[in-house]
């Protein structure tokens, strides 16, 4: 296993890439995907949920938002005057393991290996566009595996 160490002015020499913290301070962390119009361009739609798969070691909570129509002002979700608190957090229950295959330590006992969580979702919109948000000092990496949106279609774009 290949490890890297670097030295600091203060006289100490510190080993990288290792801890889920800056020495016990939060660290942010946000991913922002690409706006989806779902297989129908031209279609004003009306989003009501999103169910996110995700897989972690750990429980965490994540905080969604959503912006619609390439954030245009006319349709906005709010996102762009949105503090962090507003924007509505989910909570993942995960880091599930198989019987024979992980260590007996190393999961929870009831944890899902793919976590799944349901955000809800409210605005009218030709696509939709998410922002998964996290501020933690304890918060393991977690892999987003997957996206499903509920909507209904509603008229095409004039």
């Amino acid at each position: 296993m290949e490890r890297t160490f670097f030295a600091s002015t203060d006289g100490f020499v510190y080993e990288d890439l290792v801890g889920n913290n800056f020495d016990g301070g939060a660290i942010q962390s946000y991913v922002r995907t690409s706006f989806t119009h779902l297989g129908t361009p031209a279609m004003r739609k009306y989003f009501r949920r999103l169910d996110v798969e995700l897989s972690s070691a750990r429980p965490l909570a994540l905080r969604v938002g959503f912006d619609l129509t390439y954030g245009s002002p006319e349709i906005s979700s709010g996102i762009t005057d949105a503090t962090i608190v507003d924007i509505p957090t989910i909570d993942l229950f995960s880091g599930g393991g198989f019987w024979d295959n992980d260590s007996w330590d190393s999961f929870y006992w009831d944890g899902q290996n793919i976590s799944t969580a349901r955000a809800n979702l409210n605005g009218t919109g030709e696509n939709i566009g998410f922002l998964f948000f996290n501020d933690s000092a304890v918060t393991q990496p977690f892999i987003l595996q997957g996206l499903t949106v509920h909507y209904d279609k509603r008229r095409l774009q004039r």
